[in-house]
């Protein structure tokens, strides 16, 4: 295995200094679902997996109640407020429903992407640079560059899981990492 970086596994980094007896991961942080290959990884490891809120549109959030007490709340940065995950502002649920009603695009125009979509359903540029954040933490991408079909296939995926859930490696992501490691000959830089 090559790896450009100083350390094997790209975005996948767990640091155990910076929040002292806890490990707190930096980059990949979440596993969604339960039923992934990933989950079955960390499962057979003997990670254990704690429930989150899953908050961000790309992550198929905002979930309708909160888990274990947690609770998103949404930063519109150009306005400077913040958003509860149950708002009712308008202008957010627009956003909230336009993403939800992806999966019911059947088929998508091949020519338009999810920031075209988006505009085209009179999403306003605050909450377009919210749907932005979302998808850009889980599918490192920009909505200009995420074909509206791609996005449409997502949700999908995310939905035939059956349920919104997502977990935090209680030992961390890198974990998987290591065990994907094993065996194999490595140089890095």
């Amino acid at each position: 295995l090559l790896e450009a970086g100083d350390v094997v596994g790209g975005r996948v980094r767990s640091d155990e200094e910076l929040c002292p007896g806890d490990v707190v991961d930096l980059g990949a942080e979440l596993v969604h679902g339960t039923t992934t290959s990933l989950t079955r990884l960390l499962g057979r490891l003997g990670e254990r997996l704690e429930p989150l809120f899953v908050w961000a549109q790309g992550d198929g959030g905002p979930l309708e109640e909160p888990v274990n007490g947690g609770y998103g709340l949404y930063y519109i940065g150009r306005e400077h407020r913040l958003l509860p995950y149950n708002s009712s502002d308008a202008e957010f649920v627009h956003l909230n429903s336009t993403l939800s009603a992806l999966s019911s695009l059947s088929p998508p125009p091949a020519h338009l992407s999810l920031l075209d979509h988006l505009v085209a359903s009179s999403v306003p540029p605050a909450l377009l640079a919210l749907a932005q954040a979302g998808y850009a933490n889980t599918l490192c991408t920009e909505l200009s560059q995420l074909s509206l079909g791609r996005a449409v296939a997502w949700e999908h995926a995310w939905g035939e899981d059956g349920e919104d859930v997502d977990f935090r490696v209680a030992g961390g992501m890198a974990s998987a990492t290591r065990w994907l490691q094993r065996g194999l000959r490595i140089r890095t830089g």
